[in-house]
């Protein structure tokens, strides 16, 4: 009888088991809208000011917030809105002209890492979207898992499935700092198959003892 009950308590838990060795459903963190785009230190802007080479150029946001550059310097771009730094290079560029022709381009830095081609640190467009920043990373290796991705973002994490082009996150923008790390396949086998084997032969195994007693 004490066999008998011990083997009933393992068929009751094995349905479990087995459902604990299935791969698990994809699912989207929600990532909330938060506070627009901005430029931060470590990142770049570029401006452009037609008909004034000496004005035009790449730009980094220095660590207190400005452009560094000697003529640009007095302007503060970091924690603001976009529409602000264009307005504050705007009112800059009307020491040299009256009426100024420029257009100014955020970049933001990130990183991508994981099971991509080249994971490293990139200074991309402000329109860069999340699947744009893997593709610029040189796209997934063939180990690549697109359906657990994890973006971090202002110090938070959010589990992405990106494994449909069409999906929302996909064409999501990136923001400056964000990291984004592609998981790795798990080995179908090892990680599915025989635990479920496994789970099968144990529950052959009872049964046969069961019979025996």
């Amino acid at each position: 009888m004490k066999l008998t009950r011990i083997v009933r308590a393992s068929l009751l838990v094995l349905p479990f088991a087995m459902a604990a060795c299935l791969p698990p459903k994809r699912t989207n963190d929600v990532i909330p809208e938060g506070t627009p785009a901005m430029l931060r230190p470590g990142d770049s802007v570029k401006v452009a000011v037609w008909r004034n080479p000496e004005l035009s150029g790449g730009f980094l946001v220095a660590d207190d917030g400005s452009i560094q550059h000697p003529l640009y310097q007095a302007i503060h771009v970091a924690q603001i809105p976009l529409d602000s730094v264009t307005a504050r290079i705007g009112a800059f560029l009307l020491q040299f002209t009256t009426t100024p022709q420029f257009v100014v381009q955020p970049e933001f830095h990130i990183v991508v890492r994981g099971e991509v081609r080249n994971p490293a640190l990139y200074t991309v467009p402000r329109e860069t979207t999340l699947g744009g920043a893997i593709a610029a990373a040189g796209g997934p290796t063939p180990d690549a898992q697109l359906r657990k991705v994890v973006l971090v973002r202002d110090q938070h994490s959010y589990h992405l499935d990106l494994s449909d082009p069409a999906a929302p996150w996909t064409a999501s923008p990136i923001r400056s700092g964000d990291q984004i790390i592609i998981g790795r396949k798990s080995n179908v086998f090892f990680g599915t198959v025989l635990p479920l084997v496994t789970a099968g032969a144990a529950l052959a195994s009872l049964i046969s003892v069961l019979r025996h007693y």
